[in-house]
């Protein structure tokens, strides 16, 4: 009886695991979308500002929310709203963040997915 016990409570554990990573995945994903809208509407403000001669966006701060995992955002925003498409040295460090978000992204799942295969061993 007590292995039986022992035995659910395991099996309940690993259910828990599962779903907080899970959740860790989801909430990867939401930050990265969340990022990328901002990046997005960082574009069209800044793309505004410039046709009006109003206050801009600094071109620091849109690629720091590109490299903080806003790059789609920005870069979908640029190509959208035609902005900062010829800008050196923006357009170049803009496609870096890109290529640096398009690796950290699998990195980051690969190492929930072998957390995962490392947990169904355990369990």
């Amino acid at each position: 009886m007590a292995d039986a016990v022992r035995e659910g409570s395991h099996t309940l554990a690993c259910i828990a695991d599962f779903d907080t990573q899970a959740l860790q995945l989801g909430l990867f994903l939401a930050f990265v979308g969340v990022m990328s809208i901002w990046g997005f509407l960082a574009m069209l403000r800044d793309k505004r500002a410039a046709e009006r001669g109003a206050w801009r966006i600094s071109e620091a701060t849109l690629l720091l929310i590109a490299l903080c995992g806003g790059a789609i955002g920005v870069r979908i925003g640029q190509r959208a709203f035609r902005h900062k498409t010829r800008k050196q040295p923006f357009a170049t460090y803009l496609t870096l963040c890109f290529i640096v978000n398009m690796l950290a992204m699998p990195a980051f799942l690969a190492v929930i997915s072998f957390g995962w295969a490392m947990h169904i061993r355990a369990c």
